[in-house]
């Protein structure tokens, strides 16, 4: 029996920018080695994009003292890879369709406030370069599309 190709999660991605830090990363809470990645979360019902962006950022560092600089030109999308086959999001999606952000704080923020849960344990600033090195095999094309989509490559 054939399976109908699952639709795309709707989310956004949060590339936070300090001109003197670099950008801000969170290393995953729910991996084994160490897995570092922007703020990101799927959209709500009945919640604009922007909406979305401001609410994950909330919720995944405890911040709301934030402004949107820029959107995304275009929605970027992957798939989750096999071995996420029994995680509850690929039972559900085929992989996840994004819009990014491009945002910065609107007052000095200390590392040390961010909160650290189950989402994330840990934060840095870093260089996009090294973002796009370090992420997971499965979203490095998307996060090369995401950033070409907010002009940062």
């Amino acid at each position: 029996m054939h399976n109908p190709i699952k639709p795309y999660r709707k989310c956004v991605v949060a590339v936070i920018y300090d001109p003197f830090r670099g950008y801000l990363v969170g290393e995953r809470s729910d991996m084994a080695r160490p897995a570092w990645q922007f703020p990101q979360g799927g959209m709500e019902e009945n919640e604009t994009p922007e909406e979305s962006v401001l609410r994950e950022i909330k919720e995944e560092i405890g911040m709301d003292s934030l402004k949107i600089i820029k959107t995304g030109n275009c929605w970027v999308s992957y798939d989750f890879p096999p071995h996420f086959g029994k995680h509850a999001l690929a039972q559900k999606y085929q992989g996840q369709e994004q819009l990014w952000f491009l945002l910065e704080f609107t007052q000095k923020v200390a590392l040390k406030d961010l909160k650290r849960d189950d989402e994330f344990r840990d934060f840095k600033w870093s260089s996009l370069t090294t973002i796009v090195e370090n992420i997971v095999d499965f979203k490095k094309q998307s996060y090369k599309l995401g950033l070409k989509s907010l002009d940062l490559t």
